[in-house]
């Protein structure tokens, strides 16, 4: 029980580490526009949904397959996997979606610009 306990929690480290990758990489090239803080926010509210969309997917596996009598045979363990893995598929679909319509609305709002590379160079 250990184990997955621990492969439960280096899974959602990890799927969070990429989280936060995905969306560094996804604002990298673009700066914000006339002091506003549209990256810092969109970045804050994306990690936030990310959050808020894990547990209730977790609620949402829990209280659904519990009532299946296939998931009520299975051992512990299988238990528990099946329900911690997809919401970390399916909320890190949602922040590299959610990332990618941000900065194409921030572009098309003007709320943010490309840099310049060849003036910092």
């Amino acid at each position: 029980m250990n184990i997955v306990a621990i492969m439960v929690l280096v899974i959602l480290l990890l799927s969070f580490r990429k989280v936060c990758r995905n969306m560094a990489n996804d604002f990298s090239g673009y700066e914000n526009f006339q002091n506003n803080k549209f990256i810092d926010i969109t970045q804050s509210f994306i990690l936030i949904f990310y959050a808020i969309l894990w547990f209730v997917f977790i609620a949402f596996l829990g209280k659904g397959l519990s009532t299946f009598e296939v998931f009520q045979s299975q051992i512990p363990e299988v238990k528990i996997l099946s329900i911690f893995i997809p919401p970390n598929i399916a909320a890190y679909l949602f922040s590299v979606f959610a990332s990618k319509y941000a900065v194409n609305y921030g572009l098309k709002k003007e709320l943010i610009k490309k840099r310049d590379v060849k003036k910092e160079i």
